[in-house]
Formats: structure tokens, C-alpha cells, sequence
């Protein structure tokens, strides 16, 4: 961990680190500006090339402006690498060049037996002729890469498949939750058929380039089907490496909380999984940042309606914090019945800014139309639930 790997070569593979037949682990450091020297070809990988059957893991990195000049993985390559696990690493500005008819693979390469776990990774500003940001070929009988929770943006992959290049027997690939964006005028992701017409299965990803197609090639069939959209994600500034979502971005909340090998955190740390359109429903996110909303107390009545008495009387109370659920916590009514003052001591749950419910509690009873204060996300807006609303 913390190591700077900078400014090596290798002939044939791993400019910065290679990892043979190896389950290791590499967490936590930087490997920038490495390349190759001396020779030609190779399994490739400027910054990290993982070969042999193993489960290597490479996590929380930063891999960045390595090059391979005669062949793919300009970041990471995987040549028959068993079923290693990429996670929360930064793999950016990396370059796969100098093959006919195309390298492939400029953030990161798989070939042969690598059923590789890509999760939750931010892969941009990469480029090669094919594959962008990730290129697979898949051999026949096996399985090849799952993608969940990656932001795959920016990337400059020739014509075809600037975010994701998919080859080979790729029909068992599986992509969840992810934001695959592609540069303008290419598509963003394109599946050969080449080797087999059926296509990886895509569920609730966002698929999309300005003035250009999300899949293509055989994953066309996938554009709009499982929860896939291609709308701009909308994240909050791609030019400065911001690649948080916006609160109007139509991948919040637009995940699949079953995706296999779903973080609990984000790649900043916070819980996964939040209702971040506030329809008090908590659902991923797609890409790599779940949307975590400030809270702001500064809230007004909309509508209430209490008919059995004439002196309810509320008073707001300072926000508290927020639980582990991700829900904040607010102490706030206070109110008067027939001239004796009554307070709701219990937290009440599931505020969230925007639209949010409370739950009034008449004569300190904990029930509110069958409901226990905890449950009073609401439907409602009665004698005993009140509406509020963000000012």
C-alpha cells in the first residue's frame, strides 16, 4: 500500500507491476507513467498486467498515463488470469497503440480465461482503437467479466465501442448498474458477432453518446429492455474528473439493488443503497457514486387536517443527524390539545429534503392509523399524518 510505481519499463508485459499465477493483492497505491522498452508485442499492460490462473486483487488504485506501444491494456491487461477482482481503482489517461488492425483495450484488456469482477471502478480519458476504456475477448466455455457500479466515461475508442468493446463468446458477460458514456459521434458500447449473435446481458445500465448510439452491434437488443436507459447521466463536471451525478441525472435510483457483488459503500465511502428521488424507495444508483443528499431543515406546513380538535399547535425543532440507514433524524412536534402541552419524544424517521413525511403523534400514542411513527414515509395526509415540504 501508498507505493508510487512510476516510470518503468518491461519488454513483453506489466510496465509498472505483472502478477503471474499469483493471488495477490495490490491496494491502495499510484502507478503512473510506465511503458514498454526493448521489445514488441507481449500480453501488454502499461500500468499492471495480471497472466496465469489466479484471483489477484487490484483495489482503491490509481492507474494513470501508463502506455503500451505495441499492443492492449494500456492500464491493465488480463491474459488467461483466472478470476482476479478490479475495484474502486482510478484508471485514467492510459493508451493501447501500435497494433494492425487495432489495440485494444486502452484502460483495461482481458483475453482468454479472465472472468474477471470489474466493480465499481472510474474508467475515462483512455484510448485505443477498440475499447476505449474496456476491451474483452471471451473464448469459448467461459464465462468472462461481470461489470456492476462502474463510471466508464470519455474514453476514445475509434469507431466503434469507445466505452466498451465486446468480443469473442461474450454472451454469458454480464453488465449491472453502470454508466457507460461514449464519446461523441461513437457508440458507446459495441458487441461483435463475430463468434456468437447472442449478446452479454445488460440490466439497468445507462448507455449513452451525444450523436451517437449506446449499444451497438449485438447488444443492440438490449437499448431499453431489464431497466437499460441512454440518456446523458449527467454527471457534475467530466472536463475536472467529477463524476458525482447531478440531483436531476436519470441514473439516480435507476440500479437493480440485487446486482451481484453490489458494494455496501460507494466509491467515496457513503452507504449504498439510498432513495435518492426521494419516492421513499431506496435504490441504487448507477455508476460509481450513489447521490447522497445534504439535509436542510428549512422546511413550511403544506396541509393538515385535524377535526376532532381546534389547538393542535406544531413547532419545529432543529435537524439532528442522520443513522446509519442514511435517514435524518428529527425531534419536531410539539403540540397542544385542549390547553395541555404534549411533545413527540420519538425520533421520527424517512425525512428526506424535498418531500417528506412526518408522523403526528395525538396523546403520545405511538400509533398513527395503524402505522408506528417509523413507517410514516406516507401516503397520506390526514388527522394524523402531515405533509411537508421543502421552502
Amino acid at each position: 500500500m501508498n507505493n508510487i510505481v512510476q516510470h518503468n519499463t518491461a519488454c513483453s508485459e506489466g510496465g509498472g507491476i505483472a502478477v503471474e499465477f499469483s493471488s495477490s493483492r495490490i491496494e491502495g497505491n499510484t502507478v503512473q507513467n510506465n511503458t514498454q522498452f526493448g521489445c514488441s508485442g507481449g500480453p501488454g499492460g502499461g500500468g499492471i498486467a495480471i497472466g496465469g490462473a489466479g484471483q489477484a486483487q487490484i483495489i482503491g488504485n490509481v492507474i494513470a498515463n501508463n502506455t503500451w506501444p505495441s499492443g492492449d491494456g494500456g492500464g491493465i491487461s488480463m491474459n488467461a488470469a483466472g478470476t482476479p477482482t478490479i475495484k474502486n481503482n482510478i484508471i485514467t489517461g492510459n493508451t493501447a497503440t501500435g497494433v494492425s488492425p487495432a489495440a485494444q483495450g486502452g484502460g483495461i484488456s482481458m483475453s482468454n480465461d479472465s472472468d474477471a469482477l470489474i466493480i465499481q471502478n472510474l474508467i475515462y480519458n483512455n484510448s485505443a482503437g477498440q475499447g476505449g476504456g474496456v476491451y474483452f475477448g471471451v473464448p469459448f466455455g467461459a464465462r468472462g467479466p461481470i461489470l456492476v457500479n462502474n463510471t466508464i466515461v470519455g474514453n476514445f475508442g475509434g469507431s466503434q465501442g469507445s466505452a466498451v468493446y465486446a468480443n469473442g463468446f461474450d454472451n454469458q458477460v454480464q453488465f449491472f448498474n453502470n454508466v457507460l458514456s461514449g464519446a461523441s459521434g461513437q457508440n458507446a458500447v459495441y458487441c461483435d458477432a463475430t463468434y456468437v449473435q447472442q449478446p452479454p446481458t445488460f440490466t439497468n445500465n445507462d448507455a449513452f453518446s451525444s450523436n451517437g448510439t449506446g449499444l451497438a452491434g449485438t447488444c443492440a437488443s438490449q437499448a431499453g429492455q431489464n431497466g437499460n436507459i441512454s440518456a446523458d447521466p449527467q454527471l457534475v463536471n467530466v472536463a475536472t474528473g467529477d463524476f458525482h451525478l447531478q440531483t436531476t441525472s436519470p441514473a439516480i435510483d435507476a440500479g437493480t439493488n440485487v446486482a451481484p457483488n453490489l458494494p455496501q459503500t460507494d466509491f467515496a465511502g457513503n452507504p449504498r443503497i439510498l432513495d435518492g428521488n426521494n419516492d421513499c424507495v431506496s435504490t441504487v444508483d448507477l455508476g460509481s457514486y450513489e447521490l447522497v443528499r445534504a439535509a436542510d431543515a428549512s422546511f413550511f406546513y403544506q396541509r393538515a387536517h385535524f377535526p376532532e380538535s381546534s389547538d393542535w399547535h406544531l413547532q419545529r425543532r432543529p435537524a439532528g443527524h442522520a443513522d446509519q440507514h442514511g435517514h435524518y433524524l428529527f425531534p419536531v412536534l410539539e403540540y397542544r390539545d385542549h390547553g395541555r402541552l404534549f411533545s413527540s419524544q420519538q425520533l421520527l424517521r424517512g425525512w428526506r429534503p424535498g418531500r417528506h413525511f412526518l408522523c403526528l403523534q395525538r396523546h403520545i400514542h405511538s400509533r398513527c392509523d395503524g402505522h408506528s411513527p417509523g413507517d410514516a414515509y406516507g401516503k397520506r395526509v390526514g388527522r394524523h399524518y402531515r405533509e411537508e415540504s421543502q421552502c
